[in-house]
């Protein structure tokens, strides 16, 4: 009957333990099971490392906290249960011979110890230790049974919720592999828009991992047309920062009074026209990323209120009293001699040495043109795409003279150009007379040329070096482009909408610039 009741009992207690697979908790209920049916006063589990085979105390009961690891702890009991793979019991220990060099059970007191090894597979790994410091002969046989048949369940409870700690370990370790790995392909995918395969190239992606990886300020150098708003985007992207927003203000578009409104917002009632709270950009870009382009054409005033911002992330909206806190990562360009300005009182210097932490300068495109060729593929298979056209093709010889060509411009030129190449050709091939005159200095146009060739006069008497004035390349860009719309606006037959497919233009945009070129429309 007896037997019986211990069945059930252990039954029961099984259960328990099995009821978890959290390793942790499985040992506190096998522990705490263990102390409470044999009425022990301390008790603790050690287990032997699997790989190290290290001896490790993993739960422990009214033992001090650092007297388990010290020469007091009975672990010399637990380490020869462990080697002999059996079980110690013993009824007074203090009289014990086994004991009388033990500094743990002289020091402690111990009186009655009993320590089973957990045993998993025939492999042991680990122990059982329970003990009592003021009664004797506490333990009896009939305990030692139920203690090695208790521990050879727990053992398997123990050993099934440390693989499923493996396994959640591998689960977590693949899972923070897999996002460090789409991380890295996030990256890639972003840094390849920065097209081109030159050591240039190279550099610039390495310089935006740097740039990205922290909250620094980055100050982007570089003429018009040379990428500092895509590489901004770029760094936004790739930064921890990509979930917030990205905030773009052009220093140079508004005048003063509209930009400090712009940039640190206002309050209603601030000024005439101010009829409620506006946010401004820096509040909006709290917790991501801003781009303040053309920082070199700020106003004195301006720079004042950036370089407080700068330094402690703080504003004031105009016409408010509340300190405004925003964490934001900022990010500024510009394409001007900004030492020069320096020299000529126009930009503080100390709020360049403040924007200035991470310097990244793009080069241009003449410094750069081994990835003309790669820059032109991947403008036209652009251009083509969203035009929705079949991809067109540049004939033999204008690769040459991209090459030789200095674009003043930049990349921004060459997209442009090739664009306005793409809509005007007549066929799948974009021959040189299809760029209207651009390479006409350079080299001669074929007999048979179709568009008549840009005047030479528009040309800049010294094109033998391949420069050309910033107001005569807009004169050119604006000739070309009349006679863009003009020719989309003959070949759909007067259609706006139809002709602004053609040219990839909102029809607002073409409607403004019909006005702007006074085009006469056929109804």
């Amino acid at each position: 009957m007896q037997q019986s009741s211990n069945v059930v009992g252990l039954y029961e207690i099984v259960k328990i333990i099995n009821s978890s697979l959290d390793l942790q908790e499985v040992l506190t209920r096998v522990l705490d099971l263990a102390i409470r049916r044999l009425r022990a006063e301390r008790g603790m589990i050690l287990l032997l490392d699997p790989i190290t085979s290290q001896l490790r105390t993993r739960v422990v009961r009214n033992i001090n906290e650092g007297e388990h690891e010290s020469k007091r702890s009975p672990q010399s009991i637990v380490r020869e249960v462990i080697q002999s793979g059996q079980s110690v019991m013993s009824a007074d220990a203090r009289a014990d011979e086994r004991f009388v060099e033990s500094e743990s059970v002289i020091a402690e007191n111990i009186l009655s110890i009993l320590c089973v090894p957990l045993i998993i597979k025939e492999r042991i790994a680990g122990a059982i230790y329970v003990d009592h410091r003021q009664a004797r002969h506490l333990f009896s046989q009939k305990d030692l049974n139920f203690l090695e048949a208790f521990s050879d369940q727990a053992a398997i409870a123990i050993e099934n919720a440390r693989l499923y700690e493996e396994l959640e370990e591998a689960r977590t370790r693949l899972s923070l592999e897999n996002e460090s790995l789409r991380r890295e392909v996030l990256i890639e995918k972003h840094l390849d828009s920065i097209v081109g395969q030159s050591e240039a190239v190279a550099k610039i992606q390495f310089s935006i991992r740097k740039a990205a990886s922290g909250n620094s300020t980055v100050l982007l150098r570089g003429e018009s047309g040379s990428g500092k708003g895509l590489v901004a985007r770029i760094i936004h992207n790739v930064s921890p920062r990509r979930s917030g927003p990205f905030i773009k203000f052009n220093c140079a578009a508004l005048p003063e009074t509209l930009a400090e409104s712009e940039l640190f917002g206002h309050e209603k009632g601030a000024f005439t026209g101010a009829d409620r709270r506006k946010l401004g950009r820096f509040e909006l870009a709290n917790n991501g990323s801003i781009f303040l382009d053309e920082i070199g054409k700020v106003s004195l005033a301006i720079q004042a209120k950036l370089l407080r911002v700068v330094e402690d992330k703080e504003f004031e909206r105009v016409g408010g009293t509340q300190t405004i806190k925003t964490d934001v990562k900022i990010i500024a360009a510009t394409n001007l001699d900004i030492e020069r300005a320096i020299d000529q009182g126009t930009f503080r210097e100390d709020l360049y040495y403040r924007l200035n932490i991470i310097p990244l300068v793009l080069p241009p495109l003449r410094d750069r043109k081994d990835d003309i060729p790669v820059l032109a593929e991947h403008f036209i298979r652009k251009i083509c795409r969203d035009l929705g056209i079949e991809t067109k093709h540049l004939e033999p010889g204008v690769l040459d003279l991209f090459m030789r060509y200095n674009w003043p411009g930049n990349i921004r030129e060459l997209e442009a150009t090739l664009h306005r190449a793409i809509v005007m050709s007549n066929d799948d091939t974009i021959t040189r007379n299809d760029f209207y005159g651009l390479f006409a200095d350079i080299v001669p146009p074929s007999p048979d040329a179709g568009p008549v060739p840009m005047p030479s006069s528009l040309l800049n008497p010294v094109i033998g070096k391949m420069e050309i004035t910033s107001d005569i390349y807009d004169e050119v860009m604006s000739s070309v482009d009349r006679q863009l719309i003009e020719r989309a606006l003959e070949s759909s037959g007067g259609r706006i909408r139809e002709a602004a497919r053609r040219l990839g233009l909102a029809r607002n945009t073409l409607k403004a610039k019909i006005q702007k070129y006074n085009i006469a429309v056929r109804d």
